[in-house]
């Protein structure tokens, strides 16, 4: 059988590496062996790319649940590689790129008669090897950045390491990329010390988690407070959320005299939208709350 170059040099694609990354073996086995049922469900010589298989007939031949099947699908969607649709229990297939994986010099993929090309020169391989070298350290650049914005997390972030630095050079992608996730780091380390004074077992997602495009969310994050927080101004002196908790409960006690202060502060306390330990706190100090 004449193997198509294409196909020999898959190992070197960045979608195949991602897909190993993403689904280990998996993706490799469903990606591959989805090609090979709809080449054989066109009968090689009438490729169409398209084709129609059971749910649970991929399952059994590729040990994968019905569930990750669709993951992988998905992925593979996403890379324009194909594109399906799954509707009751039925995987439906459009491949047009299989017809790039057809060698023009044979018929489908049956027996050619015709010569093996000529072999390589030595100069040749080594001018091959040498371009497969400069590929793999395409990511030394990316590399580089990566360890430095590894050396700005604190202690309790630096863990997985390795799967962390396999989500960053999937996604940092572009300088803009590059960019945002700059800016996303003192953000997330801002906002989690700004959450400790109300809630100090706030620990710091691991590297690994948060490297999985859960920065993204800290990007053009904005401090929620300009000044102390709500339980900071409860436990001492006078700010925004004090003064706001108290004008309620002075607007509330001049509508409804005939309710004592007690009462008063437990209706503040109902309607409060913010930090409810907070706000009762600000009560108690100011005696419209007999106890916390």
């Amino acid at each position: 059988m004449k193997w198509h170059k294409k196909m020999c040099d898959h190992l070197d694609d960045p979608f195949i590496q991602e897909l190993l990354y993403e689904f280990k073996s998996d993706g490799y086995l469903v990606y591959f062996g989805t090609i090979a049922l709809i080449c054989k469900e066109n009968k090689y010589d009438n490729l169409t790319g398209r084709a129609t298989f059971r749910g649970r007939f991929l399952k059994e031949k590729f040990h994968v649940s019905v569930t990750k099947l669709q993951q992988i699908y998905d992925f593979c969607v996403t890379k324009g590689k194909l594109s399906f649709n799954f509707h009751e229990k039925n995987f439906d297939f459009d491949f047009p790129k299989i017809l790039e994986i057809k060698d023009s010099h044979s018929k489908g993929f049956q027996v050619t008669s015709k010569p093996l090309p000529p072999k390589k020169k030595k100069e040749e391989v080594e001018e091959e090897a040498d371009k497969r070298i400069v590929r793999k350290k395409d990511f030394a650049p990316l590399r580089e950045k990566f360890e430095i914005l590894w050396k700005t997390l604190p202690p309790e972030m630096k863990r997985g390491k390795e799967k962390a630095w396999g989500k960053f050079k999937i996604q940092i992608k572009t300088d803009q990329d590059w960019d945002d996730i700059q800016k996303a780091v003192p953000n997330y380390l801002a906002d989690v010390q700004s959450k400790r004074e109300d809630f100090p077992e706030l620990q710091f997602q691991n590297g690994q988690t948060w490297f999985n495009l859960n920065w993204k969310d800290y990007v053009n994050l904005e401090p929620k407070l300009t000044g102390p927080t709500p339980m900071q101004q409860a436990r001492g002196g006078r700010g925004e959320f004090v003064d706001k908790v108290l004008k309620t409960a002075d607007r509330l006690q001049s509508e409804h005299p005939e309710i004592n202060s007690a009462d008063i502060g437990l209706m503040v306390l109902r309607g409060c939208n913010g930090d409810v330990a907070a706000t009762r706190k600000v009560l108690y100090n100011y005696n419209w709350m007999d106890s916390l």
